[in-house]
């Protein structure tokens, strides 16, 4: 393996580890003893646009021009606010295992939104892809209302879903703006997303700091949080466009299957969720139809063949 493609693998294992380690970290923060989660999508979403501002000052200065930043206001909507803030209020109604489970979905919801929007075709190893990891998904919620009691399994097939529709709008991010996501600097593009998100929802999110009572929370509280915002935010979504120029699509997308692993284990070994054996025929379901979906063949590779 060279040079260039080995940094391209460490970049996005570093974003998946990130990413898959903030789902437990992230529902300690969430709770009784806890804050409210739009407050930790505020501190995300703050972090990371001062982070992102700083670091494009050492960058020569990219013009966007005003077409383009109308563009990047709805594409922060989707990729930063509807996405991050779903799974926030998720981590209230689900367990971490199940988040990373619908998670590795992403695949098939951004080549079934590349069918939709920009025609890409629906071969038939795309189509079953697709059906199965439906099927997984409903079968995970179902697993999950039925093993957790009426009651319980309810709300957690409540934040199944609310995590299900996080990552369409990132999937939908993926598909509809990527003309404006190849046309500028990843730094550029992640500084006016999170500033967009950041106005978005201060009038609303900042009450709910100021109501948070941070006086009275611990340093571990504030270790977590600041792992939320500098890790699993800034470093991971600058880790993911050093992959993205180095490694084919297809084979970064296989990253997202450790997310499940080390969540689950995390969230296992500190007690935040249990191993249950029926949830392997749905994993299964889902890995298959995700795999299936990123093995077809894209409109250009058809044209090549």
């Amino acid at each position: 393996m060279d040079k260039t493609k080995a940094i391209g693998h460490i970049a996005i294992l570093g974003a998946n580890i990130a990413f898959a380690v903030n789902i437990p970290i992230a529902k300690t923060l969430v709770g009784p003893e806890g804050i409210h989660p739009l407050a930790i999508s505020f501190f995300r979403f703050t972090g990371a646009m001062i982070c992102f501002w700083l670091v494009s000052l050492l960058l020569p200065r990219e013009k966007v021009s005003k077409k383009d930043l109308i563009k990047l206001f709805f594409a922060g909507l989707c990729a930063v606010g509807i996405n991050q803030v779903l799974f926030a209020v998720a981590l209230e109604y689900t367990t971490p295992l199940d988040i990373a489970l619908i998670n590795t979905t992403g695949p098939i919801f951004t080549l079934l939104m590349a069918t939709l929007i920009i025609k890409e075709p629906l071969t038939p190893l795309k189509g079953v892809g697709v059906g199965l990891g439906a099927v997984g998904a409903v079968w995970l919620a179902l697993l999950s209302n039925s093993s957790e009691g009426a009651e319980s399994g309810g709300v957690h097939t409540i934040g199944i879903i609310l995590v299900a529709i996080s990552v369409l709008a990132y999937a939908i991010y993926l598909t509809l703006f990527k003309d404006v996501i190849n046309k500028y600097h990843p730094i550029t593009l992640m500084k006016w997303m999170f500033t967009f998100a950041f106005v978005l929802t201060t009038p609303f999110f900042f009450p709910l700091v100021l109501k948070s009572d941070l006086g009275s929370k611990s340093p571990e509280f504030f270790f977590s949080l600041s792992y939320v915002v500098v890790f699993a935010t800034f470093v991971a979504y600058l880790l993911i466009p050093i992959s993205q120029k180095r490694l084919r699509p297809t084979v970064i997308s296989m990253y997202i299957y450790i997310q499940p692993l080390i969540a689950g284990v995390v969230s296992i070994a500190v007690g935040m969720d249990v191993w249950h054996w029926s949830r392997v025929p749905a994993i299964l379901l889902i890995f298959v139809g995700v795999y299936l979906v990123t093995q077809s063949k894209s409109k250009q590779d058809l044209r090549q063949t």
